[in-house]
Parts: structure tokens; C-alpha cells; sequence
């Protein structure tokens, strides 16, 4: 086969080549040759989830994402098609970006127990072999009021804190559209995992104190079977 993609970052003399490049060994056999030649590693462009992969690349390269995180969707994809053992046309790939989205309000942090966090699920829970590949926080308005000190976001999984960890979501905090990285696995495998943001008051008062506050998560994930 004469398309290949390109898993990580590559400098050579008079160019760069990003994870997820589709590379063309017939059109373009110096580009091939140059990647490869400079410790490039290319796989078979018809391997199974390798295009959405791919796909899945330019998206967070397009939304100003870190290369390393680029990297890191080609490789996962690469281990689970590798696992799979089996290949596919890049026509017919099974896998496309998904997100789980969710809008959370002081109106919806009911827990009355002071000191006391409240999860809440991030929309259904992810597919078998969902790799996730990146997330945003969009803060519209801070948390506030009900003498309420402090209120801290963790975003995750079986892991609570393993995408987002202890994110300040109060009065004087930034706002606007975030993507921390402060958990220990912001981004990788996770397979039917259910995602939720758990939010944690200040240990002298309880959530449903809260008069204001409103944000919006979401969680991009490629699903590879």
C-alpha cells in the first residue's frame, strides 16, 4: 500500500511533518523517504480507526492543541488497531470525533451537606475503546453567593480528578473557555467509562447555597472498536 500515516513529530531539512499526515509513497516519495529517514514512524494508512485518528489530529491541531497530544491519539489508535489485528479500507473507517457535553448551574449543585461534593454525569457513559483527545471548560458565569468561600471542579472517570483536577470555579477565578490539563490522564484510553464533573464547596458551607454560576463541559473522544 502506498498510504501511510505519519504517528509522531518530525524535523528535517526543509520540513516538518505532524502527527496524523497522510503520507503518499507513490505521489510523493521524498516526503516519505525524509519522514521515515528521520526516525519517523508511518503505518499502513488502511489500518482499522487510523483516518478518524487522523481526523482526530487536525482537529486539536486546528484548535491551537499541543503536538504531544497529536501523538498520542495516532498512538493509542495505532496499540488498538494493533490489538485488533485486522485491517479496513480508509474509506470504511468505524470511527469518527464525538464529544459529551454537559451545562451545569448552581440550580443544579443541590447537595445541602456542607463540605460535601456532588458528581454529575457528563451525558451517557463513553463507548467501548473511547480514546478521549481532548476537553474544554467554558466558564460563563463564577460561582458565588450563600457565604459559599470556595467551589473546586474535577472532571474524570473511575478516577474523579483524571481529566480535570481542582479547577477553581468561584468568584475571582478565570472564565471564559479553559482546558487545564490537571489531571493525571487528561487524555488516552477510556473504554465505557463514565465521564462526570464532581464540584466541592469550601468544608464550612454546602452547594445549594449557591445563587449564581454556570458552565459548560465537554470532552472530545474518538471511538475505536
Amino acid at each position: 500500500m502506498a498510504q501511510f500515516y505519519a504517528i509522531n513529530t518530525v524535523n528535517f531539512f526543509g520540513g516538518k511533518i505532524l502527527p496524523g499526515t497522510l503520507l503518499d509513497s507513490t505521489k510523493d516519495l521524498t516526503s516519505y523517504n525524509n519522514y521515515v529517514g528521520a526516525g519517523g514512524l508511518a503505518v499502513d494508512a488502511g489500518l482499522v480507526g487510523m483516518a478518524a485518528a487522523s481526523a482526530a489530529a487536525q482537529s486539536i491541531k486546528l484548535r491551537g492543541g499541543a503536538e504531544s497530544d497529536m501523538q498520542t491519539v495516532m498512538q493509542d489508535a495505532l496499540d488498538a488497531a494493533q490489538g485488533l489485528g485486522a485491517t479496513s479500507p480508509v474509506a470504511n473507517v468505524d470511527a469518527v470525533v464525538q464529544k459529551r457535553t454537559v451545562t451545569i448551574g448552581e440550580a443544579d449543585l443541590t447537595d445541602a451537606v456542607a463540605g460535601e461534593a456532588q458528581a454529575i454525569n457528563i451525558g451517557a457513559a463513553l463507548p467501548a475503546g473511547a480514546v478521549v483527545i481532548g476537553h474544554e471548560v467554558t466558564i460563563a458565569t463564577l460561582f458565588s453567593g450563600g457565604s459559599v468561600s470556595a467551589v473546586k471542579l474535577d472532571v474524570g472517570g473511575t478516577a474523579a480528578t483524571a481529566i480535570v483536577n481542582q479547577l477553581d470555579v468561584f468568584t475571582g477565578a478565570s472564565t471564559g473557555a479553559l482546558s487545564p490539563r490537571t489531571g493525571a490522564h487528561p487524555q488516552g484510553r477510556f473504554s465505557t467509562v463514565q465521564l462526570r464533573a464532581t464540584f466541592t464547596p469550601d468544608g464550612g458551607h454546602a452547594l445549594v447555597a449557591l445563587t449564581a454560576g454556570s458552565l459548560t463541559i465537554t470532552v472530545w473522544f474518538i471511538p475505536l472498536s
